[in-house]
């Protein structure tokens, strides 16, 4: 009997232990939205594009109201280098890169045996060596 009880025991503070962690996941996600609204509230501001151009720099191009400003940002500073209106600002078509799925890849690799560049350097060493 004083072994039955303790599996209870056992089996009720798991089910205790995970009711804590599920409501400690809502709440934390109750409270990111919170703060995250209260933030952002106003909306004007906007980042329009970030560009990386190194390692650690990116070129963001950031909308505060009407106006348009280029920041250069690294680790360690921002800097502003142009400012324009937002009427300045010409909207290009946005050319995305097309997109390849891996089964794609493995399967014109797969065809091609291997080669790279329409050549097989390993197979032609060997010839040069017979």
């Amino acid at each position: 009997m004083n072994q039955g009880s303790n599996i209870f025991a056992m089996v009720g503070m798991l089910v205790l232990m995970i009711l804590v962690c599920v409501g400690a996941y809502y709440a934390s996600r109750m409270l990111a939205n919170h703060y995250q609204s209260v933030i952002g509230r106003s909306g004007n501001i906007k980042i329009l594009e970030r560009t990386a151009i190194g390692q650690n720099s990116w070129l963001i191009l950031v909308q505060v109201g009407k106006q348009v400003q280029l920041l250069a940002v690294t680790q360690k500073q921002i800097t502003c280098l142009s400012t324009f209106s937002e009427n300045e600002l010409e909207k290009l078509p946005n050319k995305e890169m097309p997109t390849i799925s891996f089964k794609e890849i493995f399967h014109s690799f797969r065809d091609k045996g291997g080669e790279t560049n329409g050549t097989d350097n390993s197979t032609k060493e060997t010839q040069k060596m017979d």
